[in-house]
């Protein structure tokens, strides 16, 4: 039997013999103690991770974009799926936080200054597809 380290009710140890959280649900949602724990880990581990401050904030602001109406889901998890690769990159230090910020800035401006439907804009000269997310010039 231990104390739990949030509500201070004993719980029996199972499974891990270092629990410290026990798995009582928290006010009738279904979440635990333990959840909570993990979750508030996490959250303290990346709170002084800056390439996560910077994704996360964009990815907040086009996940509102969705509930606005402002994109449709299927642009959104196409740039979500390119954002993710090119973090990857920044993680494994292929491009620096600079140039990954930058990446997010410049489609984000364009994106939302020109394209209208499902990520591909065909503008005069240039074509820019959301879904390769390069930008190209026409000959």
């Amino acid at each position: 039997m231990r104390a739990c380290k949030n509500c201070k009710r004993y719980f029996a140890i199972t499974g891990r013999i270092s629990a410290e959280y026990c798995d009582r649900p928290i006010n009738n949602k279904e979440r635990t103690y333990k959840d909570l724990h993990a979750i508030n880990l996490w959250n303290e581990k990346m709170k002084n991770c800056e390439l996560f401050k910077v994704y996360r904030r964009e990815y907040k602001k086009r996940f509102g974009c969705i509930k606005a109406g402002k994109i449709e889901q299927d642009v959104f998890y196409a740039w979500s799926e390119k954002a993710r690769e090119q973090k990857a990159k920044c993680n494994s230090d292929e491009i620096s936080l600079r140039e990954f910020s930058e990446w997010l800035k410049k489609f984000m401006i364009f994106y939302f200054t020109q394209v209208k439907c499902y990520g591909i804009l065909l503008h005069r000269k240039n074509l820019y597809s959301p879904v390769n997310l390069k930008y190209e010039q026409d000959e």
